[in-house]
């Protein structure tokens, strides 16, 4: 096996090293849900979390094959080769809010809001190894610059833009946790940590609207599921207290 920062050898197969930091924050994000979930007092396993990452993997993919319906209809059989093209940030977001209102909905789930903060820890952590690995690729670098923190790719130097990320993400995390307590705070605060992430990338001019319309999408379908959520749905939750 042969390791450098772009790219990891192993045998004959060759992954860009962003994949690799991607499977295992994926990895230990099914570990930090599991102690999230015992820490705010309810029983959720790394399965669900697995359960979790299957119908967001679906919901990316299938946004990803509609909005290139052309390509597909040509090779259908294409659709099932995950290599082949990639997963819609927007398919993402909708098939992890699928998963979360399915599960909130069964008779031994934590109250809803909860749900979707352990959801959010999971997905912050699994963001943040994606960074990481960015950061490693030309990926994760932004236009030239002089500043004294660039990076050097090639023969110029560049602004480091997934490194600026990293950092704002892995201290949301760390105050993310501390706020479990409060039922949908780590859901904001994570939401509105991706939103200056993708600020960072805007700034860097490398904006990702497919990132931007999938924020946006779930924080719509928070707020309309806080406006219309019956009352009787904040009761019984231990160790958490009710919203004002």
């Amino acid at each position: 096996m042969r390791l450098d920062p772009f790219r990891i050898q192993i045998l004959t197969l060759s992954l860009d090293s962003q994949i690799v930091l991607t499977l295992v924050g994926l990895v230990i994000a099914g570990v930090v849900f599991r102690q999230s979930a015992r820490q705010a007092g309810f029983g959720l396993s790394t399965s669900h979390w697995w359960d979790l990452v299957f119908a967001a993997v679906v919901g990316g993919r299938l946004i990803w094959v509609v909005t290139h319906a052309e390509y597909y209809l040509r090779q259908p059989l294409q659709i099932v080769v995950i290599l082949d093209g990639g997963l819609h940030a927007v398919g993402l977001a909708l098939g992890a809010a699928c998963w979360s209102w399915r599960f909130s909905r069964t008779g031994d789930a934590p109250p809803w809001r909860s749900v979707v903060d352990l959801v959010a820890i999971g997905i912050l952590t699994t963001y943040l190894f994606e960074r990481v690995g960015c950061a490693l690729t030309t990926c994760g670098t932004g236009p030239a610059s002089e500043l004294p923190w660039a990076i050097l790719r090639g023969d110029e130097w560049h602004t480091p833009m997934a490194l600026e990320q990293v950092i704002v993400l892995a201290v949301v995390l760390i105050v993310a946790a501390e706020t479990l307590r409060v039922r949908g705070a780590v859901f904001i605060t994570i939401l509105a940590a991706f939103t200056l992430a993708e600020g960072i990338a805007f700034v860097d001019g490398r904006p990702s609207v497919e990132g931007l319309v999938a924020l946006a999408a779930l924080l719509m379908m928070y707020l309309l599921t806080s406006w219309y959520r019956p009352a009787s749905a904040w009761k019984g939750a231990p160790g958490h207290s009710s919203p004002s």
